[in-house]
């Protein structure tokens, strides 16, 4: 769960960043610009070459869970759609926030060293390699700020027994909260984006 939750950012938010920064830095953008299309229809293009990626990458690591790890999948409805409802929404917010972020890089060089750092500190503190109730205090409240950690959160919810959730801050799912955050930072994202996207470098 905490795997599929990186490929869900690593997808959205670091390659994204990075790959508009190339477009930019390319004239690619500039071109764009030149059409009649506006920024919304852009970030929604981007959405959705995210979401086919990482439907393909989910189908991979379940089948992968399934065959080699022998992963029992859920099999009610219920899970499978607080699954879908954490997948959109994750994807959607990482999405968004890839392309705010992407907006301030200024070179494609600068890219990498400008997401990966904040990508890999949320990964230690959003219950992707360690239990979240292994951290200390303030590390859980602040994780929780961040969309990740719902992401994760969210898909072991969905996937895994209920007993679980004794290891989450807690000691339980948090649903609602999980994706009223989630939603926010899709509200953030989008209003971020449209605020300071550029289609030239400044």
């Amino acid at each position: 769960a905490g795997i599929m939750g990186s490929t869900f950012m690593s997808t959205a938010f670091v390659s994204l960043a990075i790959g508009i920064a190339i477009e930019r830095e390319s004239g690619m953008l500039k071109r764009l610009a030149g059409t009649p299309m506006p920024p919304a229809a852009y970030f929604l293009g981007k959405i959705g070459m995210v979401l086919s990626t990482v439907i393909v990458q989910v189908a991979v690591l379940l089948a992968m869970g399934v065959a080699f790890f022998h992963v029992d999948l859920p099999t009610s409805a219920r899970s499978w759609g607080i699954f879908v409802a954490v997948f959109l929404l994750g994807v959607t917010a990482s999405t968004l926030l890839g392309i705010a972020v992407g907006s301030w890089i200024k070179d494609s060089k600068s890219g990498p060293a400008v997401v990966n750092l904040p990508f890999v500190a949320l990964q230690f503190i959003s219950g992707v390699w360690i239990n979240v109730d292994m951290l200390p205090t303030w590390l859980q409240k602040t994780s929780q700020v961040f969309p990740l950690h719902w992401i994760c959160r969210g898909i072991r919810q969905a996937l895994l027994p209920d007993a679980f959730k004794i290891v989450e801050t807690g000691a339980s799912w948090q649903l609602t909260t999980g994706l009223l955050v989630l939603a926010g930072w899709c509200v953030v994202g989008f209003a971020v984006c449209a605020k300071s996207f550029r289609w030239t470098r400044g």
